[in-house]
């Protein structure tokens, strides 16, 4: 049996698994390189983007908003993120 602490991993990675392989109806709804970024958050080689919040926003986290907007389904996160940091904010 799995370990209190591991069932929420193992949920993961079973759904993670069904996005990438499964069945017609799920298969292809996560890319692997969106299962890599979740699992690494990326490859930081410098960012060119200044950061919109710098008073409440880490350089680290601003960095992987930017190489999320690297994935082709968030292609245009970096610039909501931009324009919209005040609600953002709320969430964060």
């Amino acid at each position: 049996s799995l370990f209190e602490k591991d069932k929420l991993l193992f949920a993961f990675l079973l759904v993670s698994r069904l996005l990438l392989e499964g069945s017609s109806a799920v298969k292809g709804h996560m890319e692997p390189a969106e299962l890599r970024f979740l699992l690494t958050g990326g490859i930081s080689l410098g960012n060119p983007h200044e950061n919109p919040a710098p008073d409440w926003l880490s350089d680290k986290a601003w960095g992987e908003i930017c190489r999320l907007d690297d994935l082709p389904a968030f292609s245009s996160f970096r610039e909501s993120f931009m324009h919209g940091a005040k609600m953002f904010q709320h969430i964060w």
